[in-house]
């Protein structure tokens, strides 16, 4: 907080502070999030991807192939999220080191929320035996 000029005991109200998101995006390579992608085509960027046929979403990893939709075939994807350090890997028991969404490499079906400092859980689905990867950092 600011003190006043006119009196330096009296707190003053800092303004809030702006940032230009413009110029941030245009320092940054360009991010394909709400870009549309086919069936086929190879994933430019890990993270999470919408179909816009019905709503699914689904976790990929950079350079995995889009797949058709399994709730209603549909052939596009919309980016939605993009991961952080995805493709890292953790096992059971390991403190986490990042908060966000981890993907079951066992089964590829369970995702599960984790804050930093928790410990890996085993997978509900497949069992002991499993790694966690990044796909969404909090």
């Amino acid at each position: 907080m600011l003190k006043s000029k006119k009196n330096p005991t009296i707190p003053q109200k800092s303004s809030p502070r702006v940032i230009n998101t413009n110029a941030i995006l245009k320092s940054r390579h360009k991010m394909p999030v709400f870009d549309k992608f086919k069936t086929g085509e190879k994933n430019p960027e890990s993270g999470l991807y919408y179909c816009t046929g019905c709503g699914e979403i689904i976790p990929l990893s950079k350079d995995e192939k889009f797949p058709p939709c399994t709730d209603c075939g549909s052939a596009t994807w919309m980016m939605v999220a993009v991961a952080g350090e995805a493709g890292q890997t953790y096992g059971i028991g390991k403190e986490c080191e990042q908060s966000g969404l981890y993907l079951c490499k066992g089964c590829m079906n369970q995702i599960i929320p984790l804050s930093k400092g928790e410990k890996f859980p085993p997978c509900r689905s497949c069992g002991t035996n499993t790694k966690w990867q990044l796909i969404v950092h909090a």
